[in-house]
């Protein structure tokens, strides 16, 4: 953390660097000269606020392409209150809730004080996977069969994958 003073009249800058969480008093003495005769001391408390960073639920989310995921989207796979997320470590403009997911991206939070207005110092991430999966296709386009054994969907012979969409886990057909 770096704290910058300037003096507007005389252009001094005074820097403090490194300076972790806390509440911070420092003497600030301004020193008379002419036409001034008075000399003055006064105290100024500085409070450096750190918001706790959001809580990664799930890492690695994955999505269906066809569900069309946003940001908004990554709500359930983070814990926290007020939550901005960036494409970027460093960006500093947040992404928009309606802004598509793409694969393989990272994406980074933060989660933001209310009543300081301070954002975590920390930004969490999360790599999301968005799938496209194949479009079903028969393994034997020409199959009979014959009405009095009854046939169900599970008779055909098909090249299909399913998923479960709550958990992702590969279903078998």
């Amino acid at each position: 953390m770096t704290i910058l003073c300037r003096d507007n009249y005389l252009g001094n800058i005074l820097t403090i660097d490194n300076l972790n969480p806390a509440a911070y008093t420092f003497t600030y003495t301004v020193t008379a000269t002419a036409p001034c005769t008075t000399n003055g001391t006064s105290q100024v408390t500085i409070t450096i606020n750190d918001t706790a960073a959001a809580t990664i639920v799930n890492a690695t989310p994955k999505f269906c392409l066809v569900d069309g995921p946003t940001v908004a989207d990554l709500a359930p796979f983070i814990s926290g209150t007020s939550i901005t997320w960036y494409a970027g470590q460093d960006d500093t403009t947040p992404l928009n809730a309606t802004d598509s997911l793409e694969d393989g991206e990272d994406y980074f939070a933060v989660q933001n004080d209310t009543a300081t207005g301070c954002e975590s110092a920390v930004r969490v991430s999360l790599t999301v996977t968005v799938g496209d999966a194949p479009t079903p296709t028969l393994i034997d386009t020409d199959q009979e069969l014959c009405i009095n054994d009854a046939p169900i969907i599970n008779d055909l012979t098909l090249n299909v994958t399913e998923f479960d969409a709550a958990s992702n886990n590969v279903v078998s057909v």
